[in-house]
């Protein structure tokens, strides 16, 4: 009578777990209290595929923890077969949400190996709770990237010695080394896990469930001892930047307990660890710089702005291109990196980005037809293509300053510019400055807070107002056309409009954020990935409740609004940590009071 009830339970539940998606490679029962999930291998293959792990999911995620005391997962290969292993199993392959999911899952894990559990399924055996195998059982083949709890669990020189090796183990070598807490034949193994299942369920769930938090609690105290630091930030105090009671600068700076003086401009906030402003950690309350912890530099640079007088027209090369100028001119252009940059507005935000479209540059010289009176402006209208449009910007940064000048008087007496506020902001700052004219054919955008912008390498813009977050690769390679006091560099600056002006004609019409961004609504993240560049990632989380991330390893964590605990540590308004080695299911908490925080994530790919 009981296998009978078994059976309709094992009936009823595959058949709502294959109601969105067919389940084939596991088999789920429950015997009372206890929930026993199969792996069943085909064909002989020990490889658990993206499939398998699919459906793993899929019912961990459907389990009544309410009723459900202890989970056994366990195998069908025969080991008396051969079997079938791709020892080329790649990390890629793995999801490691589940990996987190099973060492965080809220009632405990049994994990009894029959057979094998090689490569990926040595991993989800290592995420769980109690391990126990038969003494037929082969262990091993460990992946590089998920060497954390091998470590935990059997001591760093072991752990390595695996890990190195690649080294598969037998039932015996992995008692010895604590891998597993028993071994048993392989006929009683089912049995011997559901005895300890039924002595674990007698106690309180809630009890359980506590101590299992808390004994995982003591494993991230453990790590965010040697893992997570605060960062200590360096500021600029460039001459655009707000004074320190208008600045989102100066406000972060006070924030983390620096002082700041209301008479200085705070015009950027560096987190990273660029020579040119690198930040340190605190670490055993000594203040360290970032990069001797991690001996070289990150990949990216993370930036709060505050703008009040427009920035330099200007563009950033790509990499051969800096590379070639840091050869040649190594003490003007010391940075030979490229700097992609990605920036979220966090006010009403005003830029320059740009080349405008073709027909829209004939309509500006139509409009001052009599101030340019230019033979390539001319050309321009008559035949309005890419070759003659790059023609006339060349001609219009290469005029000579009586030339250039004579047409900026023009302009700006000119009825047309009466209501150009721009040119009067851009004139009342730099005065007759050859940017002005280059700037009156590059596209004027308004962005609100929330909305991002990606600069990719070789397009002029120029940041006029506002505040921002910018995210870029980890340099401060910048070649200048105008509207500053430093370095104009017209010959490199040409040298890329020749090579690569098509490109700096920016449509409004068919851009969108979405060619970068990405709104998981149900997890309430916003995720920034351009596609071809590997210097850095980021995701928003927007936090309401506790809830628990992955973080990568080389990490910086920003809080910009609210106040959370990331693993226990306090991070308030304005405060950023660095997160050395990766942390598996981090444990984020909203602190009373706050309704949500935001936390920005930034990351190499």
């Amino acid at each position: 009578m009981k296998n009978l009830l078994i059976q309709i339970i094992v009936f009823s539940i595959l058949a709502t777990f294959s109601y969105n998606k067919e389940i084939k490679n596991i088999k789920y029962e429950e015997d009372e209290s206890i929930g026993i999930l199969t792996i069943i291998y085909p064909d002989n293959s020990v490889n658990l595929e993206m499939d398998i792990l699919e459906e793993i999911e899929n019912v961990l995620d459907r389990i009544d923890i309410n009723k459900i005391r202890v989970l056994i997962i366990t195998d069908n290969a025969s080991a008396d077969n051969e079997i079938k292993f791709d020892y080329n199993q790649n990390e890629n392959n793995l999801n490691k949400d589940i990996l987190k999911k099973l060492e965080y899952f809220e009632i405990p894990i049994i994990f009894a190996i029959k057979n094998y559990a090689l490569g990926i399924m040595f991993e989800l055996f290592l995420s769980s709770d109690i391990r126990m195998c038969s003494e037929k059982a082969m262990l091993g083949y460990p992946l590089f990237e998920e060497s954390q709890r091998l470590s935990r669990l059997i001591g760093k020189g072991m752990a390595k010695q695996i890990i190195f090796t690649k080294q598969i183990i037998n039932a015996k070598e992995a008692l010895r080394i604590r891998l597993v807490n028993n071994i048993y034949p392989q006929n009683e193994l089912l049995d011997r896990a559901k005895e300890l299942s039924k002595m674990i369920s007698k106690n309180g769930n809630n009890a359980i469930r506590k101590a299992k938090i808390a004994i995982n609690e003591g494993n991230r105290n453990v790590e965010n001892d040697k893992n997570i630091y605060k960062l200590k930030c360096a500021c600029q105090n460039y001459d655009w930047g707000k004074f320190a009671n208008d600045s989102l600068v100066a406000t972060a700076l006070r924030k983390n307990g620096e002082n700041v003086d209301d008479k200085k401009k705070y015009a950027e906030y560096w987190m990273g660890s660029h020579p040119n402003g690198p930040s340190k950690i605190i670490k055993n309350n000594k203040e360290i710089l970032l990069s001797d912890q991690i001996n070289g530099q990150l990949s990216y640079l993370f930036k709060i702005l505050s703008i009040n007088k427009p920035l330099s027209i200007q563009l950033h090369p790509d990499k051969a291109f800096a590379e070639a100028l840091n050869k040649k001119f190594p003490k003007i252009y010391k940075d030979d990196n490229h700097k992609p940059e990605l920036f979220i507005a966090l006010s009403d935000f005003e830029l320059l980005f740009g080349f405008v479209e073709i027909n829209k540059a004939v309509e500006i010289i139509k409009k001052y037809e009599k101030c340019f009176n230019l033979k390539e402006g001319e050309k321009l209208i008559e035949e309005p293509n890419i070759e003659n449009y790059k023609e006339f910007i060349e001609r219009l940064i290469y005029l000579e300053k009586e030339d250039y000048e004579k047409i900026l008087k023009s302009i700006l007496e000119s009825d047309e510019t009466k209501n150009n506020l721009l040119i009067k902001k851009l004139y009342d700052n730099y005065g007759l400055d050859s940017g002005l004219l280059i700037s009156l054919f590059m596209n004027h955008l308004h962005k609100k807070k929330g909305e991002s912008v990606f600069i990719d390498k070789n397009i002029p813009h120029s940041y006029i107002s506002g505040n921002c977050l910018e995210l870029m690769a980890c340099s401060d390679n910048v070649i200048r056309l105008g509207l500053t006091p430093k370095l104009v560099d017209k010959e490199n600056f040409v040298k890329i409009v020749k090579l690569n002006f098509e490109d700096m004609i920016y449509d409004k019409s068919n851009k969108d954020e979405s060619e970068f961004m990405e709104i998981d609504n149900e997890n309430e993240i916003v995720k920034y990935d351009i596609k071809h560049i590997y210097d850095f990632k980021m995701q928003i989380y927007n936090i309401k409740k506790d809830s628990f991330i992955n973080i990568e390893k080389n990490s910086i964590l920003f809080c910009l609004e609210g106040a959370i605990k990331i693993n226990g540590i306090l991070c308030e308004e304005f405060n950023s940590f660095f997160v050395e080695n990766e942390i598996n299911y981090a444990k984020i908490e909203l602190i009373e009071g706050y309704k949500s925080a935001q936390l920005y994530k930034i990351f190499k790919k």
